[in-house]
């Protein structure tokens, strides 16, 4: 494990010249309003990471001095509109209420360089109070103005966080340029319009709307490299959604979000949502950057469906709560062989809803190894109970456990008619897919 980490000499040096309000040439076409960088050498854009961003980022990914796999990447979060230490705060905040992490600050401090504030700080990131090998994060916060602009350096170890990929870091915080009126009118513009689509999800609940919800749904298995296990059998699934919610606001996600108040910030990955209309033939959607997709809806048998870029989604069935009563399941297993040696875990969950809005969920695992020198395994089972109530208006299913708590998500099946409903085994449940009823 490397020793402690103090790079604000470091940065001191790269960051030799002031940042400026002027683009310099050459500088990578503006991604966020007010702002613009140069594209790290040897590195290119990636949407893999983007989902543990709090709000829009660019994720940058590749090879670099003695680099030679994906990781360590470095983010470009949005600008926030706050000081450096406000800004941490809240990236902080994030990682421990929005991703359950137990963060430690291991250093930190700021400096003045030119017309620019810089605020460093090296971040382990463990997954749990248990987790004995955390991930490590380097932030460096640029405040201009009073608004900041978070870069960091994301990696498996701490030593991730020097080296080769830290002098690339420090050479992208330098090409940064920085309009903070800019940075702050958008700021306002956007949050103005996030909350003008919730009111409107809002509003059209209350005047009775309904979402409709469509979904294409495919799953198979595959083989993928397990380290010492060798290749190891793990399932797939392509899931394309299209979901129109009242008001005009048009989501397409998976995992789903609560159609009932998403959290569209969340959602869209801190991204604006797509609006729809409703035109001849079908759904007419817009794009915040203004691209139009048509939807063509046609009707097959009771069950309407939605095509779009080839893709044929199908339609949700309309369901009441009565329809819920009764045993919902789900399976997930897994092997890997390697040496002779043989690896296989399988995870049953039954959720059990009943007459009167109690509900039962059971969950059994087990894990079984075999091999010429080895043999055993593991089993464990938990059980929970309490409230559960359904929301047709919007397909949501709240369950409330004794012991407090909520957990609320999309339910519903593909298939129509009651008796297709009672053997349908492509159930959506709480936002997860391959639930059968039993």
């Amino acid at each position: 494990m490397p020793g402690p980490f103090r790079p604000l000499p470091l940065l001191a040096a790269v960051l030799s010249a002031a940042l400026a309000l002027t683009t310099p040439a050459g500088a990578a076409p503006a991604r966020y309003a007010g702002v613009t960088w140069q594209d790290p050498p040897g590195m290119k854009v990636t949407d893999a990471y983007r989902y543990n961003c709090p709000g829009r980022c660019v994720v940058y990914e590749g090879d670099t001095g003695d680099v030679t796999d994906d990781f360590p990447l470095i983010r470009v979060h949005e600008a926030l509109p706050a000081g450096g230490p406000g800004a941490l705060a809240s990236l902080t905040a994030w990682m421990e209420k929005g991703r359950g992490e137990v963060v430690r600050v291991l250093n930190s401090g700021s400096e003045k360089v030119g017309g620019v504030t810089v605020t460093l700080a090296v971040l382990s990131r463990a997954d749990d109070a248990q987790d004995d090998d955390p991930d490590y994060s380097l932030f460096v916060l640029l405040d201009q103005g009073g608004v900041t602009l978070p870069l960091e350096l994301y990696g498996f170890r701490q030593g991730d966080v020097s080296g080769p990929r830290l002098a690339v870091l420090t050479a992208l915080a330098d090409s940064v340029r920085l309009s903070p009126e800019a940075v702050r009118k958008d700021l306002t513009a956007r949050t103005a319009r996030f909350a003008t689509l919730q009111r409107a999800i809002a509003e059209g609940y209350a005047r009775g709307e309904r979402a409709r919800v469509f979904a294409y749904i495919n799953t198979g298995v595959m083989a993928v490299p397990g380290g010492d296990l060798g290749l190891v059998m793990q399932t797939y699934q392509d899931v394309r959604l299209a979901a129109f919610l009242p008001g005009g606001v048009f989501l397409s996600a998976d995992p789903e979000p609560d159609y009932r108040a998403p959290d569209l910030r969340r959602v869209g990955e801190g991204e604006l949502p797509a609006t729809w209309k409703a035109v001849s033939g079908g759904f007419q959607v817009t794009a915040p950057n203004g691209g139009v997709t048509v939807y063509r809806l046609s009707q097959n048998g009771p069950q309407a469906t939605l095509t779009a870029g080839g893709t044929t989604y199908r339609e949700a069935a309309p369901l009441k709560p009565a329809d819920l009563v009764g045993i919902f399941g789900t399976v997930s297993t897994s092997s890997s062989s390697v040496g002779g040696t043989a690896v296989f875990s399988r995870s049953d969950r039954d959720l059990e809803l009943r007459q009167g809005g109690r509900y039962l969920s059971a969950n059994t695992s087990f894990t079984v190894v075999s091999g010429p020198n080895v043999g055993g395994g593991t089993n464990g089972d938990r059980q929970a109970g309490g409230r559960w109530s359904y929301d047709p208006a919007s397909f949501t299913l709240t369950l409330r456990p004794d012991g407090g708590g909520v957990r609320s998500g999309p339910t519903y099946t593909l298939a129509y008619g009651a008796q297709r409903r009672e053997k349908s085994v492509d159930w959506t449940l709480l936002g997860e897919h391959d639930w059968w009823k039993k």
